[in-house]
């Protein structure tokens, strides 16, 4: 049984999924169970693979820009598990190789110029807004020894 996967769908996206999807599918339910739009309208859901190849099926038919989106997501969450060294070829070294090829070197001096800091709260903007999203900040919360929102240095 493989690892479940995440999508995250922007609005017009998840409409037109839910538009062409065959209703009382896995796929209309999984789409039916996604998260509430965030503030950006983006909608997540947690999916088994047979709904991924069910939604990328139907999105290869209407919306070639779905289809690449869908199928970039599917293969980032891949890169970090066993399963990436049953569906590629060669060793992890060699798929280290093929994925530094796919990295424009804009790419890696970004990634290289971040720090800690900048990584954390990049994970936790990221959090707040597709794994949490919450309408207001918590009351509950105490903010008098930290800066709402951002991860001290």
């Amino acid at each position: 049984m493989s690892s479940p996967y995440v999508l995250i769908l922007k609005g017009d996206d998840y409409l037109i999924l839910l538009e062409h999807i065959a209703q009382g599918s896995n796929g209309h339910t999984a789409l039916l169970g996604a998260r509430n739009p965030t503030p950006s309208g983006n909608r997540a859901m947690i999916c088994s693979q047979e709904v991924v190849e069910e939604l990328l099926s139907l999105a290869r038919r209407v919306s070639p820009e779905v289809s690449a989106e869908i199928s970039k997501q599917i293969q980032r969450q891949k890169i970090g598990t066993p399963e990436i060294f049953s569906t590629e070829n060669g060793s992890a070294r060699e798929i280290a190789g093929w994925l530094g090829q796919e990295c424009s070197a804009d790419d890696r001096a970004a990634w290289q110029a971040g720090t800690p800091t900048v990584w954390a709260n990049e994970s936790l903007a990221l959090t707040r807004e597709f794994v949490y999203p919450l309408p207001v900040p918590s009351q509950a919360i105490s903010t008098s020894r930290v800066e709402v929102g951002v991860v001290a240095e």
